[in-house]
């Protein structure tokens, strides 16, 4: 498998050209942009559920798995810096954007989730695996799961039901129901580290929703800043993001949030 996703890898960066910072223009955030970026990222993201199917056995394949074991859950953390980016994109270039939300959004998003967890119990009823009523029907909301994945969906529900709190409490004004939605956010992270009724995974990349948020709503002076300090950015971020690789072996969510900021901060 090691070979399989050199490969992947390679096919991914045929065509691949690279421009100087300071030609980079607004458009460089463009939806078809970053669905390229997003796209590697499925890849990683098919490769790791693979994964989870098969034994590999040999030293490549050790290698193999250890890589994937250290990626762990970075390879998510653009797709949720990205609909956190592009929510507000809309916000600032739509008229009653936020009137429509709930339909264009959140209810588009869970009839897709719901069409594949009904396959799931298809493939339940077939296969003569059985759950409780009670789990199939919080399957729906990403609570539980009845074989699929359901963490990142979850999440992702939860971050649309802020948005449309926060900016229905503050009409018109992105910035106050930026704040509250990642007021919202840390109070969501603080129940769940405490109460400890799911994994850290479900909470420990979520602020890069947040960040995403943010860089769409300071856009123009980021960029602007990026192209007059790119180097020292780069720098700075990557020494930040080894020291933390290399001497906090033991993460807890907090340095892991930090950890997946500081990584889709280097994408971006």
């Amino acid at each position: 498998m090691l070979y399989v996703f050199l490969v992947f890898v390679l096919i991914c960066f045929v065509g691949i050209n690279f421009k100087n910072i300071k030609t980079i223009d607004n458009n460089a955030l463009d939806h078809n942009r970053t669905m390229m970026i997003n796209g590697f990222f499925v890849g990683l993201i098919l490769f790791s559920h693979f994964n989870s199917y098969v034994s590999l056995t040999g030293l490549d394949e050790t290698i193999y798995l250890r890589m994937f074991y250290n990626i762990n859950q970075l390879m998510v953390t653009t797709f949720l810096f990205y609909s956190g980016y592009g929510i507000i994109e809309s916000i600032k270039k739509k008229e009653n954007y936020i009137k429509h939300f709930f339909k264009n959004r959140f209810l588009k998003l869970f009839i897709m989730f719901a069409i594949a967890i009904l396959l799931f119990i298809i493939l339940n009823l077939i296969l003569h695996i059985k759950y409780p009523i009670s789990t199939i029907l919080l399957a729906f909301t990403g609570w539980t799961s009845i074989g699929n994945s359901n963490w990142f969906i979850f999440v992702t529900f939860v971050m649309y039901l802020f948005i449309l709190l926060s900016f229905n409490v503050f009409k018109n004004d992105n910035k106050k129901s930026t704040l509250l939605t990642l007021l919202l956010t840390l109070i969501y992270i603080f129940i769940m580290s405490k109460t400890g009724v799911k994994n850290v995974i479900w909470y420990n990349t979520i602020l890069c929703f947040n960040l995403g948020m943010y860089v769409s709503l300071y856009k123009e002076q980021i960029l602007k800043y990026l192209k007059d300090n790119i180097n020292y950015i780069m720098t700075f971020l990557s020494i930040l993001l080894v020291f933390i690789l290399c001497y906090f072996k033991n993460y807890n969510y907090i340095v892991y949030e930090l950890y997946s900021i500081l990584f889709v901060l280097l994408v971006f």
